[in-house]
């Protein structure tokens, strides 16, 4: 494991009253990396928003997510009054599962 992966990793396990009393260590580590983000990178840099409670820019990073739905996206989404937005996010969640089950 290289350092940014072990850093990621360390973010990974903080929760968000810890991302929110380090915000500048972790809004650096995480601008490190923004240009080979996946999945897991983008729930991190939403985590941090949330954190930060800058909540559109949450909304973006989640919305990057291709792998899976988070429910922060879902919530976010009603809390902006996009229930179109909220809608689509549930009907992706029930394909995914269903793919799951279905295999």
């Amino acid at each position: 494991m290289g350092d940014g992966e072990l850093l990621f990793w360390l973010l990974s396990q903080m929760e968000t009253d810890e991302i929110k009393e380090n915000r500048e260590l972790v809004r650096s580590i995480l601008e490190e990396r923004t240009e080979s983000f996946d999945d897991d990178g983008y729930r991190l840099l939403g985590r941090y928003y949330v954190a930060v409670e800058n909540w559109e820019e949450a909304r973006e990073a989640f919305r990057n997510i291709e792998g899976y739905v988070p429910d922060q996206l879902f919530y976010l989404n009603m809390y902006f009054g996009d229930y179109a937005g909220a809608a689509e996010n549930i009907r992706n969640l029930s394909r995914s599962c269903w793919t799951f089950l279905t295999g």
